[in-house]
């Protein structure tokens, strides 16, 4: 697996040994030592990076432009590794290079591999597509803490673009790779201008779906514990113990905090919050008040544990309002859900309602008599509805198509690993088959209906 070669050899590219010198006649003298700390998938120096010098026990801080020096140096080999915030995403704790000092004309250089050296060792000599990267990590048990070798990590992502006729077209990819013997992944071709969302499975459980960080950087690293899902017994579960400030720092209450598989919760007066009976694994947490920008954390929960973590909400910037006018087909569709909304007989979620879930399968866990059925470990499930003294499987609906139904409804169902609920307008749910409106009665309502309308479909 090149991942685990990445992770190897990332040192071993950036160490940079400085220039030999012959000393004369033995002399010894201190001399004061410059360097540079740069990083090349960024193209910037890496400003304000603490600089260690590991030979001397020594340190001190890069300036503005990455540039630092040490006085009173005495010549013989060092080691010299810079710290910084950067280097966290890539997921390297530190950067290193050997130097011999001679008489201090010898200047030391601590940089980020380029990224197609960095891609070379994770994805081979296949070219890296230009607006592509990488993403890798390892995948580890949340109950014993070991790396899990055959776990299958899922990534998704959306292309969006616009056709000749200028109409929204989308297409979901899903690349899927498996750990090697060490636990590690990497997956090779991940656009760097789409989000990402990641998961990892095994026969331990399964991950959150998180989702990655969007900054366009084309190396990215996740790291994932598998747990069991929420049917677990507490003793494998753990708690989230958080906070919540405002732009200035204060306390800010009244903060919604939206995890899948547990209830939400809000942050008190004194911007604090507790989650409890948390299933292990590494999770993704949502928090969410209106007006401002919604705050998207990732949490590793380990069994009888506590994690800490702490949020800091802004204000969103708020923009005029623009009014839309709506194609004909548009306005029709709108006033056929209106219309089913003051009929009854289902109940319909609207944006408000499904935005502050991470997943589908969360939102459908709000709606009455629904009852969600998962599939093995990988996020997948099917949403039953009751009909008499049994349930089966709804049928559904995309955008007013019917899905796959019967043998194939697992396929039809698949879809919702692809779509999260902040890309949806409408759900309705009919759990009877005397009350799905005819429009939506399609080849066998008999088990009740399952309906999605997309923001981009009703905006067309």
């Amino acid at each position: 697996m090149r991942a685990r070669v990445l992770l190897g050899c990332a040192v071993a590219v950036i160490g940079l040994a400085g220039r030999a010198r012959a000393q004369k006649n033995g002399s010894t003298p201190l001399v004061t030592v410059n360097g540079e700390a740069f990083d090349s998938l960024r193209g910037r120096p890496l400003e304000n990076a603490t600089i260690e010098m590991i030979g001397g026990a020594r340190s001190t801080v890069a300036d503005s432009r990455g540039r630092f020096s040490f006085d009173s140096v005495a010549p013989g080999k060092y080691t010299f590794v810079a710290y910084h915030a950067a280097l966290d995403s890539i997921g390297f704790a530190g950067l290193s290079a050997r130097a011999i000092i001679t008489d201090g004309h010898d200047s030391v250089r601590i940089a980020v591999p380029s990224f197609p050296t960095l891609w070379r060792l994770a994805c081979g000599d296949v070219p890296a597509p230009s607006d592509s990267g990488f993403v890798y990590g390892s995948v580890r048990d949340a109950a014993t803490h070991k790396a899990i070798a055959g776990a299958t990590v899922n990534l998704t992502w959306v292309d969006i673009s616009l056709d000749s006729a200028h109409q929204v077209r989308q297409k979901r990819w899903r690349r899927q790779v498996t750990s090697d013997s060490t636990g590690s992944y990497g997956a090779c071709g991940i656009p760097t201008d789409a989000a990402a969302r990641v998961q990892a499975y095994s026969t331990a459980g399964a991950s959150g779906l998180i989702d990655l960080s969007h900054d366009s950087l084309r190396v990215r690293r996740r790291d994932l514990f598998v747990g069991p899902a929420e049917s677990a017994g507490r003793e494998r579960r753990g708690m989230i113990a958080g906070t919540v400030a405002n732009e200035a720092g204060a306390p800010f209450p009244g903060a919604r905090i939206v995890m899948d598989e547990v209830s939400e919760v809000r942050s008190d007066r004194n911007g604090r919050f507790t989650i409890r009976d948390v299933p292990i694994g590494t999770r993704q947490l949502q928090v969410l008040s209106i007006g401002m920008a919604p705050v998207v954390m990732t949490v590793d929960i380990f069994a009888a544990d506590t994690s800490v973590v702490a949020a800091q909400v802004r204000r969103m910037t708020t923009l005029d309002v623009v009014r839309i006018i709506g194609s004909a087909a548009q306005r029709r569709l709108i006033q056929d859900l209106e219309s089913r909304r003051h009929r009854g007989g289902g109940y319909m979620l609207d944006s408000t309602q499904i935005g502050g879930h991470g997943t589908m399968m969360s939102v459908f866990t709000t709606v009455p008599t629904v009852q969600i059925q998962r599939i093995g470990n990988a996020g997948r499930f099917f949403v039953l509805l009751p009909q008499g003294n049994r349930q089966c499987v709804a049928a559904l609906w995309i955008d007013g198509v019917q899905q796959m139904t019967g043998r194939e409804a697992d396929v039809a169902y698949d879809q919702l690993l692809d779509i999260h609920p902040d890309e949806i307008a409408v759900v309705e749910v009919y759990p009877h088959a005397t009350t799905v409106p005819m429009e939506l009665a399609g080849t066998d309502p008999t088990c009740g209906v399952v309906a999605l309308w997309t923001k981009s479909k009703l905006s067309r």
